[in-house]
């Protein structure tokens, strides 16, 4: 009997430390119990509730934060990022799952690392084909392309791929809000 007292008492605790660090507004140490909670306590805990805190604390406290050491200043992006990347790890299909991806995918273009950006597009595309994100990240992909082609496009395959990302849009989403932006980036491509 008291092997199965341990395993609820360690959830509780596990829990109950990101709980704390949560309130105290520990966020990355937050961020790494919850980690722990999820890796190991998965199916003992309200999952898609800890994947949620996760997902706030990636984008509330760390997006677009700017950091400090000393006279530095730095962005607090790839902490999300790292975040977000967690969260895929051990919950890819929970509640947040396309959404981190999505926001992922942002950040990197925010880092102005569009290969990483690309991927993390294409991946949600793939993974999470009905997502409601699916016609923003196809419009961001296509964006993301064409940027990247700015640069690095010898034979034009960036800018044929962008091309066919905004054909699928308009295809698949006529009157979608984003329709004139697409729109103009497919006389660019």
């Amino acid at each position: 009997s008291e092997g199965c007292i341990r395993p609820v008492s360690a959830r509780r605790a596990a829990l109950a430390m990101a709980e704390v660090r949560w309130q105290a507004g520990k966020w990355w140490k937050a961020h790494e119990a919850y980690q722990h909670v999820a890796t190991n306590y998965a199916s003992l805990v309200p999952f898609d509730e800890v994947m949620e805190r996760e997902f706030t604390i990636a984008k509330d406290h760390f997006e677009g934060n700017k950091g400090r050491f000393l006279f530095f200043h730095f962005s607090s992006n790839d902490k999300a990022i790292k975040i977000y990347d967690a969260i895929l790890k051990v919950g890819p299909y929970s509640g947040v799952g396309a959404r981190a991806l999505y926001r992922s995918a942002l950040l990197a273009v925010q880092e102005k690392d569009y290969e990483d950006a690309a991927n993390r597009f294409h991946r949600l595309l793939t993974s999470y084909p009905e997502s409601a994100l699916s016609a923003d990240a196809r419009a961001d992909l296509a964006q993301t392309l064409l940027t990247q082609a700015k640069d690095f496009d010898g034979d034009g395959t960036l800018a044929h791929e962008a091309r066919g990302e905004l054909d699928r849009f308009v295809a698949r989403y006529p009157n979608h809000p984003r329709r004139a932006e697409v729109d103009t980036n497919r006389l660019a491509a």
